[in-house]
């Protein structure tokens, strides 16, 4: 990306969960953005755009970057639940436990659906799916891979009641929105 996009274009990459642990630099490392180079430690110089370098350079030339939180609208405290089901057995290889699939049944039958499931394996998120909608049929079971995603969300959002389970993709979903710089 650094390359092929961020050099030659400006970029804009947004997304309610760029930050971890409270810094960009992850995300911006994993898309090819150096550190070093955040626009509070490195000057932008006014006569150098990204269209100007030579393509052979674009690697080795400094991207300048900013990255900006504006907040979520999200009330935490009032709209979410964290639970630890500390009576459960440790996750091992063998996928999930019945103890576990009971559990999950449980709470998205306590919360009336209105959950979002995140698992360490598509094959988990998908074998809750099945148990759950077995269990729950009254309740709409939306899992990764049962449509596209935009749909899924769609979905999951219309229907007060839909649990969507899935990985943890699913929470780190982010999108970009590339601009020309004369744009």
């Amino acid at each position: 990306m650094r390359s092929q996009v961020f050099a030659e274009h400006t970029t804009v990459l947004t997304s309610a969960t760029l930050k971890l642990g409270g810094d960009f630099t992850p995300i911006a490392s994993s898309v090819g953005l150096k550190d070093s180079e955040r626009v509070d430690s490195v000057p932008v110089p006014a006569d150098i755009g990204p269209d100007e370098a030579a393509a052979d350079d674009l690697e080795d030339r400094a991207i300048p970057w900013r990255g900006l939180d504006v907040g979520s609208p999200f009330e935490y405290r009032r709209q979410g639940i964290l639970y630890v089901a500390r009576s459960l057995p440790p996750p091992g290889r063998d996928g999930l436990s019945d103890a576990s699939l009971a559990e999950i049944a449980e709470l998205l039958e306590a919360s009336e659906g209105r959950t979002l499931g995140l698992f360490s394996s598509r094959k988990a998120a998908e074998v809750a799916a099945v148990y759950a909608r077995k269990r729950l049929p009254q309740l709409t079971i939306l899992c990764q891979g049962d449509a596209q995603l935009p749909e899924l969300t769609r979905r999951f959002i219309a229907d007060e009641h839909a649990s969507l389970f899935g990985t943890l993709s699913l929470w780190q979903g982010w999108t970009c929105q590339v601009r020309h710089a004369s744009s």
